[in-house]
């Protein structure tokens, strides 16, 4: 890593609700990502805009009975009534 990803919002460009205003992990490898330590490693920088990065080591025992990871990432946007969401899947592969 790093690796960063981004969004791009369908509302007029320049308006208050056209910027991202965050992004969030739902699942790693269909699971939340607190559920057990091995999917809870990754993490979104809170200084780059979607960038998501290694918040601890990977368990190399662990890493070979998986070998790649499934996160489920959601984008929203600041309209703070009724904010729009939308969902990627991003593949990290352990080589």
């Amino acid at each position: 890593l790093p690796l960063r990803v981004s969004a791009v919002d369908g509302d007029a460009p320049g308006t208050a609700f056209s910027i991202i205003s965050g992004y969030t992990i739902v699942s790693v490898n269909g699971a939340p990502p607190a559920s057990s330590p091995l999917l809870d490693v990754f993490e979104f920088s809170g200084s780059v805009a979607g960038q998501l990065r290694l918040k601890a080591d990977l368990d190399v025992d662990a890493v070979n009975a998986v070998n790649f990871f499934l996160l489920v990432v959601s984008a929203a946007d600041s309209d703070p009534s009724s904010p729009r969401t939308g969902l990627a899947t991003v593949r990290v592969t352990v080589t």
